[in-house]
């Protein structure tokens, strides 16, 4: 029985799920990225609104700042499934200082490119990829950091994408005139997050914090229906999620040796286990002639485990305004490679990095940041190049 069934369907059959939005995978801005990601008690930009936005108190000035990021992807998978080949954004950001003692903080990113969303899979085995196609058209969010006591701030924030509900109304009508009709409404639906954070600074050169951000996820809902001479064969309804993002809960560090040498150590725990239903629900209506009320879920829950991730970074100022940063981080599975196609495995992630400030004039200043990291999968599953680009201007 379920073999027909999944034969009846297999053409429409939606791909693997995507594990998480493009921040929760590669983080925000250059400087933070080349320092493996170890943002949660260094970013003092506008993507503080992102990593923690108690930290936007501590914007040196009002900062406007575009950033390029490129994505390129060398994966394996058997069998294969959907991946993302390549990348392109762009960010933009903007931190405002209006008292010495609160900062605002806006961060947008534009997917440079179509959504593509291909609709199969291999078989029946849930598979749920980092580095898939980004479903999200925009994303913006916005944040305030407040700081009541020069050695304490809290702040918060909330997060707001596009998602792309996905749908299909497919109709085979055999015998009829009119064998095939299909409908494919597709939504743009907002997604909504939250996140708060704390950071306390019990001397000058040392700042430690911890953010919560909540959960957020896109949906999917696909129906197809099959009439026998104008009459219901069957009817299928398939749904699931999207853009999976857990809630989180960080804890970041960061130390200032002589002026010159910053280290950030940062540990998120992902919730994995805490994953709402099933990888697809797919039922059979009870008005279907043929296996009429089947309720068939594909593979069911994949049982995730929740994940800790330690993320490492190192600044050193080389000479005045000239900066040369390094990272490392660790990304584990949440979920167990022989349990599902969880294309992506575990991930190693190396990351270096550079910025110099120019002074323009008096107080107006124009920072340039690069970096390059690589995430390189375990199992032989291939590997992951990120790079990019970002220019601001500061005014203090």
């Amino acid at each position: 029985m379920k073999n027909t069934l999944f034969k009846l369907i297999g053409l429409f059959w939606p791909i693997a799920a995507l594990a998480g939005p493009i921040e929760d995978v590669f983080g925000a801005g250059a400087r933070n990225k080349a320092l493996g990601g170890a943002g949660v008690a260094i970013a003092e930009d506008y993507t503080a609104t992102f990593y923690n936005p108690s930290l936007l108190s501590f914007c040196r000035g009002s900062r406007l700042s575009l950033g390029y990021d490129y994505v390129h992807t060398g994966l394996h998978a058997t069998p294969p499934a959907e991946q993302l080949n390549h990348y392109q954004s762009m960010n933009l950001g903007l931190c405002l200082k209006p008292l010495s003692t609160v900062g605002i903080g806006i961060y947008t990113n534009l997917s440079l490119g179509p959504i593509e969303f291909n609709p199969k899979t291999e078989d029946t085995t849930p598979t749920f990829v980092l580095y898939g196609p980004d479903l999200k058209a925009f994303s913006m969010i916005m944040a305030v950091g407040y700081a009541p006591f020069p050695w304490l701030t809290i702040g918060a924030g909330a997060s707001l994408s596009t998602s792309v509900k996905l749908g299909a109304n497919l109709n085979t009508s055999i015998g009829a005139q009119t064998p095939v009709s299909a409908e494919f409404p597709t939504q743009i639906s907002p997604i909504l997050g939250a996140l708060v954070g704390i950071t306390g600074v019990p001397i000058p050169e040392l700042k430690l914090s911890l953010v919560y951000r909540s959960t957020s996820y896109g949906a999917i809902d696909i129906v197809q229906k099959t009439d026998l001479y104008n009459q219901p064969l069957i009817t299928i309804n398939t749904q699931g999620y999207l853009a999976y993002s857990p809630h989180q809960l960080a804890f970041g560090s960061s130390y200032v040796f002589d002026h010159r040498l910053m280290v950030s150590a940062d540990a998120t725990l992902y919730f994995w286990s805490a994953y709402p239903g099933r990888y697809l629900e797919i039922v059979t209506s009870q008005a279907s002639t043929f296996a009429p009320g089947k309720t068939i879920s594909q593979g069911g829950n994949p049982g995730f485990s929740n994940i800790l991730v330690p993320r490492f970074g190192l600044e050193y100022e080389v000479w005045d305004k000239l900066k040369l940063r390094a990272g490392y981080s660790y990304r584990s599975s949440p979920v167990a490679d022989n349990s599902s196609l969880l294309l992506d495995a575990a991930a190693n992630r190396f990351s270096l990095g550079a910025g110099y400030e120019f002074q323009l004039y008096q107080n107006i200043f124009l920072i340039t940041d690069v970096f390059f990291s690589a995430d390189v999968l375990r199992n032989n599953r291939g590997s992951v190049l990120n790079m990019g680009i970002l220019i601001g201007a500061e005014y203090d």
